[in-house]
């Protein structure tokens, strides 16, 4: 008895998914947006390639865009906002900042139904070395609601 199950995953893995989109945020003003002004997709490839000149990278709700997650790549920090509230910072010395960002999708299937959920994990922060030359890393798990866990 053969009791696999073929669903195509292709029709699902499309921008019009996401809740969140990036800016990255570059040396002399220059801005990268995941959907450029022509409505193309650009490709986080891009942003890697710039690595060295990134200043700060925002996942922003592309619904209400004052609503934010952002990465100071120079200070290390990162910046939360959602309906005017604005979380604190914390700074502190901070040495070879480096950004962290990907996403993953988790597809619950039915037998019967095919895909019966999508849930979409964004995953953003930064690593860097403290004063001791220790890698630590800050990272913010953000559901495509909105809703988030914050650690380190």
């Amino acid at each position: 008895m053969d009791n696999t199950m073929s669903v195509n995953l292709s029709a699902h893995n499309t921008i019009d998914s996401l809740n969140f989109l990036w800016v990255a945020r570059f040396k002399y003003g220059q801005e990268l947006k995941q959907i450029d002004d022509n409505g193309t997709e650009v490709s986080f490839k891009e942003v890697l390639d710039r690595m060295k000149d990134l200043e700060s990278f925002t996942l922003y709700d592309k619904n209400n865009k004052e609503n934010y997650f952002s990465v100071d790549l120079i200070k290390g920090n990162i910046q939360y906002k959602s309906n005017d509230y604005i979380a604190p910072q914390f700074l502190k010395e901070k040495k070879n900042i480096r950004l962290i960002y990907f996403r993953r999708r988790r597809f619950l299937i039915n037998v019967d139904v095919g895909v019966k959920g999508i849930f979409i994990i964004y995953f953003l922060g930064y690593q860097y070395l403290d004063e001791n030359n220790i890698n630590r890393k800050v990272i913010f798990q953000i559901s495509n609601e909105g809703n988030f866990l914050a650690g380190d």
